[in-house]
């Protein structure tokens, strides 16, 4: 039960709920944000993209009242999941909320089969959902495998370009693929002081980000000094030596 109730740090997580409705309202607004980002053509450049969305948005709601009655286990199962989500105290990205997905496209499916059988001109939508949506959902699923949470996209610019200039330096980082992929820069991830190893090293810290990193207030209690080398209102780059007093 131990392992259950207390993080390594030994503080319950029921300690985290003490603030309970300003939690609810924060978790409300992250999700909400990472749906957009998870089905990102509603704030899409480009007007047709926009349209195809709404009208697929459209089509999923004619899909789940037309299948109600037969389905309402499901709804109820989503909006469970959804409640335990707003309690939880951390944020986890869009991985939280993937299991929205089959359940969207399964009333999306009835939605545009019910179209269909009540016009013959439905047979458009479903074609031009699959047309215009073939390369962005690839380009979707790209930009959300490498790009990073909780940092702006300048931030995120910046970042990468002071790293992509000293890529010969050994960095720590939380997420080792996503910093290769843009600056072909070696990092190993470590997330934790006990897998730390290392006498010299530069440490990518986001600000913002709940977890998932090595804490600062640790690394100076582990007579590491930290050096900040770059950052912003999002990140901080630490040149990080062991022993130097």
């Amino acid at each position: 039960i131990r392992p259950l109730c207390f993080p390594n740090s030994g503080y319950s997580y029921f300690s985290y709920l003490q603030n309970l409705f300003p939690s609810l309202i924060n978790n409300l607004g992250y999700y909400l944000k990472e749906m957009d980002r998870l089905l990102y053509f509603r704030l899409h450049e480009h007007l047709l993209i926009q349209v195809c969305y709404w009208i697929a948005m459209g089509a999923l709601v004619i899909g789940v009242i037309k299948s109600w009655g037969k389905t309402h286990s499901y709804l109820l199962f989503l909006f469970a999941n959804l409640f335990v989500l707003l309690l939880w105290p951390f944020q986890e990205g869009p991985r939280f909320i993937v299991f929205l997905l089959p359940v969207m496209f399964l009333y999306l499916t009835s939605g545009i089969q019910f179209c269909i059988q009540k016009t013959k001109v439905a047979f458009i939508i479903p074609l031009l959902i699959v047309i215009v949506y073939s390369k962005e959902i690839r380009a979707s699923v790209v930009y959300n495998k490498y790009t990073l949470d909780s940092i702006s996209k300048v931030s995120q610019e910046q970042l990468f370009s002071y790293v992509k200039e000293n890529k010969e330096e050994a960095y720590v980082f939380y997420r080792p693929r996503v910093l290769y992929y843009h600056t072909k820069a070696k990092a190993k991830r470590i997330v934790q002081m006990k897998q730390l190893n290392l006498e010299h090293f530069f440490y990518v810290h986001l600000i913002k980000k709940r977890g998932g990193q090595l804490p600062l207030r640790e690394l100076n209690e582990a007579g590491y000094v930290l050096k900040k080398v770059s950052g912003s209102n999002y990140f901080e780059i630490f040149d990080v030596k062991h022993g130097m007093k």
